[in-house]
Parts: structure tokens; sequence; C-alpha cells
């Protein structure tokens, strides 16, 4: 990954093209299976946080190409896809026509879903998904009104103490040891470009373009109890042994954590 620059003030409009922009790139090498890290850890880890989502109306806020909401599908769930970039809502309509899972996809900003009733779904899950979000705390209330009064809203993001302001790691005797972190006050918006590392095309393909809204961890909680949610469990999951043999560039994050979880209700107290 390249040394982040700062990019402020980037909209919802920015997100979207940029997504756009990745979107071909991504869904092919993820559908190849070259996105280990959300293969071996972070969907493990999440669905463990989640719970059983069969049965259940549930939508996957951030959905991308569907990767997620295809899983949750074959689980049983009931799932509808929203994503800001049309290009990925594409590309998962397309992957829904050659395997109907019975997913339903539309085009729109977490912020803004007007195409959703209120107390429609029985979940709501964001994966790797609102650190892109331009208005994070904007998108709580609209993920509220389609939840249904004790519903569940769970996200995985980059943890924010960690990966936020990353300058690098530090090593011991060949091994990860320390992360270097620098101007975590500062919730600067950044930009970053790279590839997947397990794809074998990495250097014939642009790299992915994306941007980074970098919230403090008080960012990401505090707005949670002001829209009406209540937070059940905070994860710090590390990858498991398993998983660490398979990749092992996850190793090092069994001493740090890549990823927060969180999992909250909807109050349903009036």
């Amino acid at each position: 990954m390249s040394a982040l620059d700062e990019r402020p003030g980037t909209s919802d409009d920015e997100v979207r093209r940029l997504w756009d922009g990745n979107a071909e790139v991504w869904a092919r090498q993820v559908r190849a299976g070259y996105d280990p890290f959300r293969d071996l850890y972070h969907h493990p880890t999440f669905f463990e946080l989640a719970g059983d989502l069969s049965g259940r109306d549930v939508l996957d806020a951030g959905c991308g190409e569907g990767r997620t909401a295809r899983i949750l599908a074959r689980q049983g769930a009931r799932v509808t896809g929203v994503d800001i970039s049309e290009r990925m809502i594409e590309l998962a309509g397309a992957e829904e026509e050659r395997e109907p899972l019975g997913i339903r996809y539309e085009a729109a900003s977490i912020a803004k879903m007007p195409m959703l009733g209120d107390d429609s779904f029985d979940a709501v899950v964001a994966i790797m998904a609102l650190m892109d979000c331009a208005d994070y705390e904007g998108a709580l209330p609209e993920i509220a009104r389609v939840l249904r009064p004790g519903g569940t809203f769970a996200y995985m993001i980059c943890h924010p103490c960690f990966m936020h302001g990353h300058l690098g790691w530090g090593k011991q005797d060949g091994k990860h040891i320390a992360i270097r972190v620098a101007n975590y006050l500062d919730e600067p918006e950044t930009r970053s470009r790279w590839t997947f590392a397990a794809a074998p095309d990495r250097d014939e393909v642009e790299p992915f373009e994306v941007v980074y809204f970098n919230r403090m961890l008080a960012g990401y909680l505090n707005p949670l109890p002001r829209h009406g949610f209540v937070i059940e469990e905070i994860a710090e999951p590390a990858p498991s042994d398993e998983a660490c043999r398979a990749e092992p560039r996850l190793r090092k994050y069994q001493g740090i954590p890549h990823v927060l979880a969180v999992r909250a209700i909807l109050d349903p107290a009036p």
C-alpha cells in the first residue's frame, strides 16, 4: 500500500466515482479468491459476532459486488444489498441473474435510501464499508429507520486505533511487533492506491483508488446511542491459526487487530 495523502472534503459523488472505477477489477479478483483477508479473517469473525441471520430480512449496507450478500442468502437470509457504486450494483445484479438467490440490489448512498420502507429489516450488516462512507453519522438514522425495533446493526471496520494514521510496522527479529501511528486526533480524509497482493496479475492492472474517512474510535461509537442503538458487543478479533497457516500475512494481526466489530440493537423502547 502506498503512502496516504490527504484529500479534504470528499463527497458521496467522489466515493461513487472511485468505486465505479474499481468495480470491474475488484469483482473479478474477489470472485477469483484473491481477497484472503476477507475470506479467511473478516467474514468468519464477523458472522460469529452477527449471529444466525437465517430466515431474517437483512440489509447488506455497502454490499459492493455482492459477495457478502450471496453468503447470507445461501445461509437462508432474505437479503437486500445497497451500494453507492452503480457499477458494483450492476455486477452484483448480473451475478444474481446467473445464480438466482432472491437478492434485491439497489444503488444508493446508505445515508439516503428512500426506496426502502420503514421497519423493513431484522438486521443491517456492513462489512468493511463504513470507512468509505462520507457521512457515517448521517447514515445511522437511515439505518435506524429501516430497522425494526429490536433489530440488529452489526458492522466491521478497519480498527481506527491502529489503521488510522498507520505509518508502517515495527519489526524485531523479522517479526511484526508494533504499528507506528501518528495524527490520530486529526481525523483526516485520506486516499490510497493498492492492489490485492494475492492476485497473480497485480502488476498488470490499475491499482484500486479508495478514500478513507479516518474517524476515531469515539467517532464510530458515540453516535450510536444518539440514534437509538444499544451496543451489545464490541470485538477486536484476531485471525485464527488456521487462517494464518493459509495466509501467512495475517499472522501479524494476531497481536494487533486489523479490525473492530460492533453489534448493536435498535432500542425497542418507545
